[in-house]
């Protein structure tokens, strides 16, 4: 029984530090957007630092509500950029956030935190 006891015990740590700690070096970033029918797509901007820095790391036409994208270096600021039609108008919207690295005491590393751009249309 002790036995047993023991290697459940090792199990239970081993497993606890993988699940908390999966060295990621790089985060997604998820973007939500309004897809609607004036915006069947919607021109987007991912951009290293604020808007006035202007370094822009990914443009696409998206055509989804949400949609991600990989590997961005975390301890980074992050601004996005939706461009819609509204009522015969242009209309920006634009989100930042910063991309935390996180470091996990149990496991003794580093994690690179995923973040979430809200660029939907407000109605």
């Amino acid at each position: 029984m002790k036995k047993l006891l023991s290697i459940w015990t090792v199990g239970v740590l081993i497993a606890g530090c993988d699940c908390l700690c999966t060295d990621r070096e790089f985060g997604d970033i998820k973007l939500k957007l309004t897809i609607n029918e004036q915006n069947t797509t919607v021109d987007v901007l991912i951009m290293e630092g604020y808007l006035d820095d202007r370094d822009t790391l990914e443009q696409d036409v998206v055509a989804r509500e949400k949609v991600r994208y990989k590997e961005f270096i975390p301890d980074t600021y992050y601004t996005g950029v939706a461009t819609y039609q509204k009522n015969g108008r242009t209309v920006k919207v634009i989100d930042g956030r910063f991309m935390d690295l996180k470091e996990n005491e149990d496991c003794d590393c580093y994690r690179a935190e995923n973040i979430t751009l809200n660029l939907r249309l407000k109605e």
